[in-house]
């Protein structure tokens, strides 16, 4: 992962963050940021071949979901997410 910043910098940065939920709550109040990165990933994961399926189709799976989120901005803002 020599080409890509992993783990991320910046605002996505969870290094000091140990609860799982405030983790989710960084990446949503990021999003676009985030999904910048992971379509990066997902590039970088093709090259050669996708070699790493498993990670590929996870990341893949990640930005589906995320997408969602955006596509309807009010249930995100009421709900978080938790209906997609």
């Amino acid at each position: 992962m020599l080409d890509m910043e992993i783990p991320p910098e910046g605002n996505l940065s969870t290094r000091r963050i140990k609860d799982a939920s405030d983790k989710v709550k960084v990446g949503l109040d990021n999003i676009d940021e985030l999904i910048t990165l992971l379509r990066s990933f997902d590039e970088y994961l093709s090259r050669d071949g996708g070699w790493i399926h498993e990670a590929q189709l996870k990341v893949k799976q990640t930005l589906n979901v995320l997408d969602k989120c955006l596509t309807n901005q009010s249930t995100r803002t009421k709900l978080g997410c938790a209906s997609v």
